[in-house]
């Protein structure tokens, strides 16, 4: 019988951490890896689960992610974010596909919500596929790097329509351009792996001008963010600008600019 771990990384989420919980209780084993919160995020962790670890907060989680799943036992692996849900028959689905010998990974739509009602259903926001469901050989890991997700053959995964992914508001950067704000973690993060790498300043220079129209026209025209209207139109500017600034930052950077 296959065995679903579930991992979660946490870092003050003590207002989402009990709904993400509670919609995952039905797997084998859930892995909390915590870092640096300050809040009671592992008070509430600790009514659903005894595996906590620990690491330090860098920013992005995808490093976290790789050190929860060595702490797993379960031979499928369930990724969820602290202000995430699955909802509805979801469990049941997923204990299915995990009997499943054709597929190593599937992709689940997520819907990125900018309140508790309306979501992105549009642009770059939705189906939004995330891969949130791999079987745990070990050898599937993240990259380390910032919004990666794991390198798997792509023959062995599957598109899951049924099993949704609900992404509250609570760190919405799309629900007003004052969230902008928090893209900024990871312009600074994503800025410094740029600026160390072997792309030239030049090319790093013409995609801080280049990406934030590219990425407004992919988003709000190719894959019809304008349906949403103002609202699709705010977000897909809003990434675009996130883009950009990675890229200005980087620059900063390389110049030495800023230390």
């Amino acid at each position: 019988m296959n065995k679903i771990s579930a991992i979660i990384n946490t870092y003050n989420e003590e207002k989402n951490i009990t709904s993400c919980l509670r919609s995952i209780k039905w797997v084998d084993e859930i892995v909390v890896v915590d870092m640096d919160s300050t809040d009671n995020t592992i008070q509430y962790v600790k009514k659903y689960t005894n595996k906590i670890y620990y690491q330090k907060h860098s920013g992005y989680v995808e490093s976290a992610r790789n050190f929860a799943i060595k702490h797993t036992t379960g031979n499928w692996i369930l990724v969820i974010d602290a202000d995430e849900e699955v909802r509805g028959h979801s469990n049941q689905i997923i204990k299915n596909l995990v009997d499943s010998i054709n597929y190593d990974g599937y992709l689940f739509p997520r819907r990125n919500y900018l309140d508790n009602k309306i979501y992105l259903k549009h642009g770059y926001f939705y189906p939004d596929y995330q891969l949130r469901l791999f079987r745990n050989t070990k050898k599937i890991k993240y990259s380390g790097m910032i919004h990666e997700q794991p390198k798997m053959n792509n023959n062995r995964i599957k598109i899951v329509n049924d099993v949704i992914i609900y992404h509250n508001s609570s760190h919405s950067k799309y629900n007003s351009f004052v969230s902008i704000l928090r893209f900024f973690p990871y312009i600074k993060v994503e800025g410094e792996i740029i600026a160390n790498s072997k792309i030239s300043t030049a090319n790093i220079l013409l995609d801080a001008i280049i990406e934030p129209l590219r990425h407004f026209y992919r988003s709000f025209i190719k894959l019809k963010g304008y349906k949403e209207g103002y609202i699709g139109f705010r977000a897909a500017l809003l990434y675009g600008l996130y883009k950009g600034l990675t890229k200005h930052y980087a620059c900063l950077l390389r110049n030495k600019l800023l230390k």
